[in-house]
């Protein structure tokens, strides 16, 4: 701990007095560049001031434009032609991902392997220089919180910093950033120490958004602009817990409001001269513990009341949500904050209430086991329904407690006749 702090307190005193130790030789006129203004630092691109607004995600364009957005960040380069071509034809700007190998430095088998490193860098020239000329291109995204070790002389930062001089070389017309989670912040000052080329710096931020102000102290030690690159509700590893550990997810209908008071309040108005814009996460449908959880739109593609608000908040206009939302789910009269647990065998009332007439809606159960033993940055396959999927037009359903006891999860999801989603489930024990 001693030289950790030691060596903490020498960068800081070093940044402090010589800035950055690298410095990059860009282009006169990029495409895209930050610009330091009398007001602070701020995105260009194509010449005119550029504020981020948007989301991160691989589908529903249209939606996104028509909602007042106007940027999408993208995961995976599947595709990727295409949805720029989509992008650029809808006038909206495009972050795109380049996927680094996850370094664990134990018994590493990339980042220490010269000929995988060399292979790899070649095909992110590649790909740089593929699409560096397409007119959605707005900047490169180097890695999703990525595990960048704090001490010198390491195989993950040579090749990093490697990463971002060829990109830099063969794009000198827009920026490359990476992305750190709220808790990754601490890392700041050893990412401007040894990675200070990056253009700027992307941040994660869920459930701690309320506690950003005061952790936003650690950007003291790094002077250069950032960028909210994901946002949402509280994540499953910071949610309210059962007994025996699930995660407990709340109702579209409550994420609707926590998304739109997230946005009003740390978002929206802040009083930071770096501060170059946002992403909401997730603009689609992914399995994150439950194939729900931080899904703005269903696998069919309907929507949930998150868009809705979204909507609001990226073009100020105001209007009532008139769609389904979800009052009340239990299980046997028990909510999920309750720990419910079952008998194996023996029958149980589920039941949830809403605020339209049930004939304008369709009812559709699902019964999964939970997704258990999930590290931090697994991919997530969905389980298997064990029930259903069940439609109908009722606002109760009798289950069987499964014969394997463990842990399961009732699902619920409404549709109204205007194609909105409501959802909400609830995790319970089968002893």
């Amino acid at each position: 701990m001693g030289n950790y702090k030691t060596t903490l307190k020498f960068i800081f005193i070093i940044t402090i007095f010589f800035g950055c130790s690298q410095t990059s030789q860009r282009k006169e006129n990029p495409k895209v560049f930050v610009e330091n203004t009398q007001s602070g630092q701020q995105l260009k691109r194509n010449g005119a001031p550029f504020f981020v607004k948007g989301a991160s995600g691989n589908g529903h364009f249209d939606e996104l434009k028509k909602n007042g957005a106007n940027t999408v960040r993208l995961y995976d380069t599947i595709n990727l032609a295409a949805k720029l071509d989509k992008l650029d034809s809808l006038g909206l700007a495009a972050v795109v991902d380049i996927h680094l190998p996850r370094y664990n430095g134990v018994d590493e088998t990339f980042y220490g392997n010269t000929i995988k490193t060399e292979k790899f860098k070649q095909d992110i020239k590649e790909l740089v220089n593929r699409y560096k000329n397409h007119s959605a291109l707005l900047f490169w995204m180097l890695g999703n919180e990525v595990y960048y070790p704090t001490y010198l002389e390491n195989p993950f930062i040579k090749l990093f910093n490697e990463l971002i001089e060829v990109i830099h070389i063969e794009d000198p017309d827009h920026p490359v950033s990476t992305t750190v989670s709220s808790s990754g912040l601490r890392k700041l000052p050893f990412i401007w120490w040894q990675s200070g080329d990056l253009d700027f710096i992307s941040i994660n931020n869920f459930g701690s958004l309320h506690e950003f102000e005061e952790r936003k102290k650690l950007l003291f030690f790094w002077s250069k602009p950032y960028l909210i690159s994901e946002w949402g509700i509280h994540g499953p590893w910071e949610a309210n817990r059962t007994l025996w550990d699930a995660p407990i997810e709340i109702s579209s209908t409550q994420k609707a409001s926590i998304y739109r008071e997230n946005y009003q309040n740390y978002l929206l108005d802040v009083d930071d001269s770096r501060y170059l814009g946002n992403l909401v996460f997730y603009w689609g449908q992914k399995q994150e513990r439950t194939h729900t959880w931080f899904s703005l739109f269903n696998r069919e593609g309907k929507r949930t009341e998150v868009v809705h608000e979204l909507g609001q908040l990226w073009t100020g206009e105001k209007s009532v949500f008139d769609g389904v939302q979800i009052k009340s789910f239990e299980i046997d009269g028990k909510t999920a904050m309750e720990s419910v647990m079952l008998l194996s065998g023996n029958s149980y009332t589920v039941k949830m209430a809403i605020n339209k007439p049930l004939g304008q809606c369709s009812v559709k159960w699902e019964l999964k086991r939970e997704n258990w033993n999930i590290r931090p940055h697994d991919m997530e396959e969905e389980p298997a329904s064990l029930l259903g999927p069940i439609v109908n037009q009722n606002d109760v359903l009798t289950i069987v407690a499964p014969k394997e006891f463990g842990p399961y999860r009732i699902y619920v999801e409404i549709e109204d006749d205007n194609e909105n989603i409501a959802t909400a489930n609830i995790p319970f024990y089968v002893l």
